[in-house]
């Protein structure tokens, strides 16, 4: 029985992942409870990275519980990385207020994982979706990505004819109609 929740191709992959981006806070290659993180603290953090991309998942449609092999693969780098950022900020290799390079280049490569899950990567590797394919997806103007990115792709697209200001009055910069609100006082 696993003593973490992650998303691993095969079990026990996803903390051989951290523990080869993390080696330098390991003994002999393996988190342990003399290690600085301590192994508890780093299989709370691999169901923590857990959850964070299965909220991740679930915000873009697609299924907590995946089962192709190409995206558990993916998600398994994101879970790994998630973690190994969380141990190089808890036990930072620079000094204080020196930049950290090993940080940086992981959160470069956990910037462009989240990129693969926002974008269209996971449907054409097969992942699993509990709504429907990404352009019917409804954004929150009501129109889909798919229509929005092929009406911004149509050069012969004749614009709306309404736009901001359209009912001012050139001339005086006010309303051209009247106050409906007025009422005679008679």
């Amino acid at each position: 029985m696993a003593i973490y929740t992650a998303y691993e191709i095969d079990e026990g992959q996803c903390l051989e992942d951290v523990e080869a981006i993390c080696n330098h806070l390991t003994l002999d290659g393996t988190f342990s409870e003399s290690t600085q993180p301590r192994s508890a603290d780093v299989y709370r953090r691999l169901t923590l990275a857990h959850h964070k991309i299965a909220g991740l998942l679930a915000m873009n449609g697609y299924a907590v519980a995946q089962t192709d092999e190409e995206t558990v693969g993916i998600l398994q780098q994101r879970n790994a990385i998630e973690v190994a950022i969380w141990a190089e900020l808890a036990n930072p290799i620079t000094g204080v207020g020196e930049p950290n390079e090993r940080f940086k280049a992981l959160a470069d490569e956990r910037d462009a994982l989240v990129e693969l899950i926002e974008g269209r990567a996971l449907d054409d590797l097969g992942a699993t979706r509990t709504t429907g394919t990404l352009g019917e997806l409804v954004t929150a103007t009501g129109v889909s990505r798919d229509r929005k990115i092929s009406v911004e792709d149509d050069t012969d697209l004749v614009g709306a004819r309404f736009k901001r200001g359209f009912g001012l009055n050139p001339r005086t910069g006010g309303r051209s109609y009247g106050d409906t609100d007025w009422v005679d006082q008679r």
